[in-house]
């Protein structure tokens, strides 16, 4: 399949057939050309952020996403750097502001 750029107007036909889009830019190179899709980003490492542990649980955790799995992380301010130096404040503090009773849940 491929991606054909009307040249006049701008506008993009995804997924046209590959002899088609061929005709058509042999046919018309002055008015078709190719689309070439961007490279998908590379992730250079690990995300942060604050999140359930589970969705019935109401237990909040730092969740750590590196490539396909995800790390739970709780613990003080202390512990988390300590373990995770890489680990932003912003997401530390997140954290630490969830509500007093989420946090009797997590201690429960």
């Amino acid at each position: 399949m491929a991606d054909i750029r009307v040249n006049s107007t701008g506008r993009v036909f995804w997924r046209i057939d590959d002899g088609v889009a061929q005709l058509l830019q042999e046919a018309f190179p002055e008015s078709f050309s190719r689309v070439e899709k961007p490279a998908p980003a590379i992730q250079t490492g690990p995300k942060y952020f604050v999140g359930l542990t589970h969705p019935t649980s109401g237990r909040y955790a730092i969740i750590r996403r590196w490539h396909n799995s995800d790390e739970f992380i709780t613990g003080t301010r202390e512990q988390i750097k300590k373990l995770y130096p890489d680990c932003p404040d912003d997401v530390i503090t997140k954290f630490e502001n969830v509500s007093p009773n989420d946090r009797a849940a997590q201690r429960g």
